[in-house]
């Protein structure tokens, strides 16, 4: 993936924003929006990443304000709304480990879609109170630290600027896009769209001939979802790639109840194993064990 804010010139279609910075402006001057802004930590980024840190930040006392450059919480997923897409970690490890988000919260299914995980974040506001802390398309430029005032000294795409003892960057890896540089995309008189930029209104794809180009988790997700509905569709691939049955099923609140029971020590395990899965390595090869137990340790996983 490449830097939002170094895009390829040759990607100039009008109708496909490929920079970030592009998304921001400055909406209101109230608050978290106020220029020459004095806090004594500034979290950039409002996923799971930088609520947490804000919500950490905020109990130990600091003033504390998010810059985000999207329209509302949820970090990737306020961006990746194309058809089809959802998390492929499961539930409930997916989540906050935030009490008062889980103890009044139960999810409809283990592995949430993004309209899904939207409305969780905006749960998370609802008892965390996040959102009036936080200045939203606000896209970071520039960030300076001080050594003489031992400040960080931040600028926004708007102009804006915020002075902060602390400076988190919870931007993630997923707030950076890659827009290829093939020449001559800037002339094609068809509609572009970006998985990580994609517009939040429904695209109707019924009769039209479409094209999705790579097959990575996003590609995947968009043809499931466009199969049925496009008129023509073709996949263009470059490797093959692995994609194993997802088993969806639906949550019932009386068992996420029952569940909540360990979660304190489910977090914990979390912390402690690779990847923050909740399972870990296996220390044998695939044929040290018989296929039986084998094959009982991957329905385990």
């Amino acid at each position: 993936m490449g830097d939002p804010g170094e895009m390829l010139d040759p990607v100039t279609n009008p109708k496909l924003k490929t920079q970030l910075r592009e998304y921001g402006r400055r909406s209101r001057t109230d608050g978290p929006y106020a220029d020459n802004l004095e806090v004594d930590a500034l979290v950039v980024g409002g996923g799971f990443g930088g609520v947490f840190c804000f919500y950490s930040l905020r109990k130990a006392g600091l003033k504390t304000v998010i810059y985000e450059a999207g329209t509302d919480l949820g970090g990737t997923w306020r961006w990746n709304c194309y058809p089809g897409a959802m998390v492929d970690s499961e539930v409930p490890e997916y989540q906050l480990s935030i009490p008062e988000t889980w103890k009044t919260y139960n999810w409809p299914n283990n592995y949430p879609g993004y309209q899904e995980l939207r409305d969780y974040f905006d749960h998370c506001d609802k008892v965390l109170d996040i959102k009036s802390q936080t200045a939203f398309e606000s896209v970071v430029t520039e960030a300076r630290f001080n050594t003489d005032e031992g400040r960080w000294y931040v600028k926004t795409a708007d102009g804006r600027t915020a002075k902060a003892k602390y400076l988190v960057l919870a931007a993630g890896f997923a707030a950076k896009r890659y827009v290829p540089p093939w020449e001559g995309i800037d002339k094609f008189k068809g509609i572009v769209h970006h998985s990580s930029f994609w517009p939040d209104e429904e695209i109707d794809v019924s009769g039209k001939r479409c094209g999705i180009i790579g097959t990575g988790a996003s590609g995947v997700q968009i043809t499931q979802a466009w199969g049925p509905k496009a008129g023509h569709l073709k996949v263009f691939q470059r490797t093959p790639n692995l994609t194993v049955p997802m088993r969806l099923r639906k949550l019932s609140a009386e068992e996420q109840e029952e569940a909540k029971k360990w979660y304190p020590e489910l977090f914990d395990l979390r912390e402690r194993c690779f990847g923050g899965f909740l399972y870990d390595f296996c220390e044998k090869t695939t044929f040290e064990d018989t296929p039986e137990d084998r094959e009982k340790f991957f329905e385990k996983l």
